[in-house]
């Protein structure tokens, strides 16, 4: 067995003043005594003493006459509450970056550095960015080299105070699939504990990301009812408080939420007095926040997921849009001023057009907006995007206004009611499409320049227009009946990022129960119909005549 002396020689012969734990364990002179703190150290009873004293992790050796302190002994860092990195994390193929923010203590209160070390695919499946403590990693984009392909990468996160080194493993996989509805779906019908709740479903059915949580418009009564979804299976939860008085004012005809829907608008449809309401959601209780009514006939609107939002209505007959930026519980209306041509009122931007018209209103990630609006009888109008640099200078910054006009001449409308035309643009604001009749066109965007990058023979269902977040799913909503056909939802994929590529991977018609349905997934405007959730895999969809059930599509 090595002498005390040895082990002392080998524990201080690196010169340093601070020893790690480890190396202490293995080379501590056998008999050194623990003590909790500096005053529960005694008279040594014999030179070359050691003794450890937890308080301060500190080493001390007895010289016959006191203790001297010869070493700090340095501990491992520790995670803090919420600090550790997962075991594991799938990234999204749809390029959503994940982020991980790292917290880790070190006993001594030495700095902590944080480094990562990659093995397996990660760097081929994935970039990693560092920020100090936070590491983004953002995966590679799908394409036709690796569709159907599934990667696996790990990540080494490590935090060190200098001396000691924490470490955690962390695993990923990047699956890539062909197409999301090519394989069968599960269908639920959901029928409410209301008899009188009828046209169920016949507005949009708003859910978040997943569709864990859905509210589904009973317009008939004046409601909107709260389900939640775990698997296959669903339960409705209650309605939302405080709706409009009166009845037939096809309460949730107009509505957005955000990607947790914690927060919604909702609007009925009236053609003299329309009234926008704000709801916040904690768990499963709905809270009715604020209400206003700033016109007639509020026919689409949208919020993005920093609470600014955006409606187009009838002002007593003249459509406008208005912008604004919720807060905790106000509306917050407020937009600058410009845009296009027309008087400017308090927080609204008018619609200079001739004829009737009506407004398809939508929102992307970074602050920008899209507008879509009917002209004259001659054609079908422009559609814009405007980009807010920041959402909270829109009462102040002149520079909010559309940015690019598209007029679809080929069209050659014989109404200019924009109802029959669906249109959607996707989260990242890079995509639109834009459908009339049997045909729909997909644009996609570079830098502020847009171009036609596919043209889609849909056979009659495109008044209504979804996409998912990414716009690589585009959902067309009927504008018919079940007996010229048009029934139903069509639903086109692409794996590709730059509009092209649409093909029709899943028709779902009128449900097999519902021969005697006269609309199914009807979509009375072309914001009102049918929608897919943002990743894609959730659609909901009523029918008319009234009836207190509608059906759920999902596909796990």
């Amino acid at each position: 067995m090595a002498s005390n002396a040895r082990n002392l020689a080998n524990l201080l012969g690196t010169g340093q003043s601070t020893i790690s734990a480890e190396k202490l364990g293995s080379d501590v002179p056998p008999g050194t005594e623990d003590y909790s703190n500096i005053d529960s150290l005694g008279a040594g009873t014999i030179v070359g003493e050691t003794a450890f004293v937890e308080g301060n992790n500190r080493l001390y050796i007895w010289n016959g006459s006191g203790w001297y302190n010869i070493a700090l002994i340095n501990t491992t860092p520790t995670w803090d509450s919420d600090g550790q990195p997962n075991g594991t994390y799938e990234l999204d193929s749809n390029q959503n970056p994940t982020v991980i923010t790292l917290a880790a203590s070190d006993p001594e209160g030495l700095t902590i550095n944080y480094s990562y070390v990659t093995s397996g695919q990660m760097d081929s499946m994935a970039t990693i960015s560092q920020d100090s403590s936070v590491f983004t990693i953002t995966p590679i984009v799908q394409d036709s080299s690796n569709a159907g392909q599934e990667f696996t990468g790990s990540i080494t996160f490590r935090a060190s105070d200098g001396i000691n080194i924490l470490p955690q493993v962390s695993s990923f996989t990047l699956s890539f699939v062909t197409s999301i509805w090519t394989s069968s779906y599960v269908a639920t019908k959901v029928t409410d504990t209301q008899s009188n709740y009828t046209r169920y479903g016949q507005g949009p059915i708003v859910t978040n990301t997943d569709a864990t949580h859905i509210l589904i418009p009973s317009c008939e009564a004046n409601q909107i009812v709260y389900w939640t979804r775990s698997g296959t299976s669903y339960t409705r939860v209650g309605t939302l408080p405080s709706p409009p008085s009166g009845s037939n004012t096809y309460f949730g005809l107009a509505s957005a939420g955000n990607a947790d829907l914690t927060k919604l608008l909702v609007s009925n449809q009236n053609s003299t007095s329309s009234v926008l309401k704000y709801y916040t959601r904690s768990g499963s209780t709905w809270t009715h926040r604020n209400s206003t009514g700033p016109g007639s006939d509020i026919n689409s609107m949208a919020m993005s997921d920093n609470n600014s939002y955006i409606y187009g209505y009838n002002n007593y007959g003249s459509w406008r849009y208005r912008l604004g930026q919720l807060g905790a519980t106000s509306m917050g209306n407020w937009v600058a001023s410009g845009g296009v041509s027309g008087s400017i009122n308090s927080g609204e931007i008018p619609c200079d057009m001739s004829g009737n018209g009506n407004y398809i209103v939508y929102l992307t990630s970074d602050n920008g907006f899209a507008v879509r609006w009917n002209g004259s009888s001659s054609n079908d109008g422009p559609w814009g995007t405007g980009i807010a640099p920041n959402p909270e200078s829109w009462h102040s910054n002149s520079s909010v206004q559309l940015s690019v006009n598209i007029t679809q001449a080929p069209y050659s409308l014989s109404s200019s009611r924009a109802e029959y035309m669906g249109f959607a643009i996707n989260y990242d604001g890079n995509l639109m499409v834009a459908g009339y009749g049997d045909i729909a066109r997909v644009y996609y965007r570079t830098g502020t320049s847009w171009s036609l990058t596919q043209t889609i023979d849909v056979g009659g269902n495109t008044r209504g227009v979804t996409m998912d977040s990414t716009g690589k799913l585009i959902l067309f909503a009927p504008a018919g009946t079940v007996s010229n056909g048009d029934d139903g939802v069509r639903i086109y994929e692409t794996t590709n990022t730059d509009g092209t590529g649409y093909t029709l991977s899943q028709s779902i018609t009128r449900h097999p129960n519902e021969s005697s349905a006269s609309y199914f997934g009807y979509a009375m405007r072309a914001d009102q119909g049918p929608r897919i959730s943002r990743n894609g895999r959730f659609v909901g969809m009523g029918q008319y005549p009234n009836v207190n059930y509608c059906y759920l599509y999902l596909m796990e």
